[in-house]
């Protein structure tokens, strides 16, 4: 329930290039079920289940589990929408303390969605499901590949440029320029204090001596 918010989504996605996006997901206990649910603006696009507390796993191969390093292609596009950054990043989870950690039976239903293909990787055989309650810390990344400066001009690596956003089976945001119909705007000009003004900018920047800010609801 904590990363359903902006600092994580944004964190996530601009630093250690997760591919997220908003969504509502949540993980409940119904009697003798764990049930795990994805709604994407108001669609259910998963539905996993698993037998809850079932047979209990040891917590080393759990944090064995939980401390895998991962890796996520970061994409970030510059002012004109030409690729700014390219990275593959790298991480690993650190001071990771089981808590609780179980195996089971489990089952997943997924459901197409164009803007959450998750239906786009079908499951063609269930393995097993996991339920881990863990302490743990999620540190730097690491950059292991920069496709700005190390992918060729025309080599396969370098199909990833072309994308505008992530996740790139479904970017967040398309290619600009944007073009707004009908939108609405309610815009406030006031006076406000100079000194005020001139702490909150850099220090390239030099404040107006109207010291007039503007707020807008758009």
């Amino acid at each position: 329930r904590d990363v359903i918010c902006e600092p994580p989504i944004a964190a996530g996605r601009e630093i250690w290039g997760f591919p997220k996006k908003y969504a509502q997901p949540s993980l409940s206990v119904d009697r003798d079920t764990i049930l795990g649910v994805l709604d994407y603006h108001g669609t259910e696009v998963a539905r996993g289940t698993m037998a809850y507390k079932y047979e209990r796993m040891s917590d080393w191969d759990s944090m064995q589990v939980l401390s895998k390093p991962s890796v996520n292609l970061k994409l970030i596009p510059d002012v004109d929408w030409s690729p700014k950054i390219a990275q593959l990043i790298q991480y690993q989870l650190r001071d990771v303390r089981v808590k609780e950690s179980w195996r089971g039976p489990a089952r997943l239903h997924l459901v197409p969605h164009v803007n959450s293909p998750l239906a786009d990787l079908p499951v063609r055989r269930m393995i097993e499901g996991r339920h881990i309650l863990a302490d743990l810390t999620l540190p730097y990344g690491e950059v292991v590949y920069d496709y700005m400066k190390e992918a060729q001009p025309g080599s396969p690596e370098a199909d990833v440029l072309k994308y505008p956003s992530i996740p790139i089976a479904s970017p967040s945001y398309p290619r600009g320029p944007a073009r707004l119909m009908n939108r609405e705007y309610m815009r406030i000009v006031y006076e406000s204090d100079l000194e005020a003004i001139r702490s909150l900018l850099p220090e390239d920047l030099v404040a107006d001596a109207s010291a007039e800010v503007v707020l807008e609801w758009i």
